[in-house]
Order: structure tokens, then sequence, then C-alpha cells
């Protein structure tokens, strides 16, 4: 149906319209990516070039539509896996409270948007994938971030402001008004992330 709409539209355009954008546009683009094509070896860089214009046009598609992930694996939604939980026990804190932990429950799944969220230790919302990557705990002036990263990812930033010798994670204390360092905390969360990872596929010690 949209096809057939888009070439019902594409009628009503003069067709000298046309061949000025072909020629100052896909066209210019397509003999100029062949060109380089043909310097790299291709047996037929127009069509090689012309494969790679539709390749990356529908890449562009699925990014600005949503349907491909950061990754790139595969066209299709990727959603936050939230836990309802986690959206009432965030409810239940101070207004300002409730801004940093949206925050970092944001952050966290944009470090890798396989992230999903439960509840441990009766009611504290946890973030996992392939092992722990962090919790939320509201205290009476500030919110913890524990980081479970077994004190081995670096932190650059110094953003980490406690537990510096905790062999099993350490903490972000966040006070009201306080900003967040959002690149830092992206990172600290994509190398907990890849060292789970690394520590599933290698197995636990003998």
């Amino acid at each position: 149906m949209a096809a057939q709409q888009g070439h019902a539209e594409l009628t009503h355009i003069p067709a000298d319209a046309i061949e000025v954008w072909q020629e100052t546009g896909p066209r210019r683009v397509r003999q100029a990516l062949a060109a380089e094509l043909e310097k790299l070896g291709f047996q037929n860089p127009r069509l090689a070039a012309i494969h790679l214009m539709v390749l990356t046009q529908r890449v562009s598609a699925a990014f600005c539509t949503g349907t491909m992930s950061r990754n790139g694996k595969g066209l299709r939604h990727r959603a936050m896996h939230t836990d309802t939980r986690v959206d009432d026990y965030i409810a239940g804190l101070p207004e300002w409270q409730q801004d940093i932990c949206r925050e970092v429950r944001r952050l966290v799944h944009e470090a890798d948007p396989d992230v999903e969220e439960t509840i441990k230790r009766t009611n504290r919302p946890y973030f996992v994938l392939d092992g722990n990557i962090c919790a939320l705990l509201g205290t009476k002036d500030h919110v913890n971030v524990m980081l479970y990263d077994r004190a081995i990812v670096p932190d650059p930033q110094n953003i980490i402001t406690s537990g510096h010798g905790n062999k099993t994670a350490r903490m972000i204390s966040v006070y009201r008004d306080q900003p967040i360092d959002a690149p830092a905390l992206v990172e600290l969360f994509r190398h907990i992330i890849a060292d789970n990872r690394l520590r599933k596929s290698v197995g636990p010690r003998r």
C-alpha cells in the first residue's frame, strides 16, 4: 500500500525535476562510490555501489524508526525490559530521588538494550544482564547506585564515591541537585556488562 501510494505521488512530479534530483543527488553519489569501489578491485563497482546504497538506506530507516538495536543485531523493536515493581519502588521515593532513579534507569538501559529489571533484597531494584549490573537504594538525603563491578572496572572520571576496596560492589552516592555524569556512568555499566559476559563465557572456576 505504501509503495503504491509513493508511486502515485511520484507521478505528479515533473520528469525534468526528477532528473535534476538524480543528477545532483543519488546518481552523483553512486558514481563517486563506484569509482572508489573500482579502486578496491570490485569486478562490478557500479552494481556494488547500488547494493551498498540500498543497504545503507535500509539501515538508516531502521534506526530512524527504532527497529534496529544499537548493536545492530537485526531489525526488530527494542523496548526496555522494565518491571512494574521497580516503578512502584521509585514512585514511593521523594520527587527529587525519583528523578535520579529514573535517570540511572534510563542510562543502564542505554548501556545495553538487553538489560532486565528485577527486585532483590525484598524491595531493592536491580538491573541485570548475565549477572548483576547495579542496584538502587534511596536514603534520607541521597540515592545510592550500587555497582557490581568487583572493583575491577576503570573509573577515569572518578564518579565512584565509596567502596573502593570492596571486591563485590562499589557505590555512587547522588545527592539532591547533583548532576550525573551520564557518559561516564554509561561507560561503567558497559564495562560491567562486558565483564559479566566474559565470566559467563569462561564459566565457574574449578
